[in-house]
């Protein structure tokens, strides 16, 4: 009885040792969920800044595209109000 009693014992802390190498594993894995959680939050934020400058300079060149646009019209414009006016002072001569 006594031998059987030590070979249980001897299970028993067996089965201790497994239990704190996997506790310790579980915990290692934990950290590094952690981390790479971290990581993803850090990598996340900077996408997220950078969109917003993309979206700032993408508005910026709208804006200077519609500019130049403007401008080209209002110098065809006066083109070709300069051109009516020598026109029309030519035939007036």
């Amino acid at each position: 009885m006594r031998e059987k009693r030590l070979d249980i014992e001897e299970e028993l802390n067996e089965e201790k040792k497994i239990k704190e190498t996997l506790n310790k594993e579980l915990e290692a894995l934990h950290k590094k969920s952690r981390v790479i959680d971290s990581g993803l939050k850090s990598a996340e934020q900077e996408l997220e800044a950078f969109q917003v400058i993309i979206v700032y300079m993408l508005n910026k060149v709208a804006i200077s595209v519609s500019w130049c646009h403007f401008m080209q019209q209002s110098s065809v414009t006066m083109l070709q109000s300069s051109v009516t006016m020598l026109q029309s002072s030519v035939t007036m001569q």
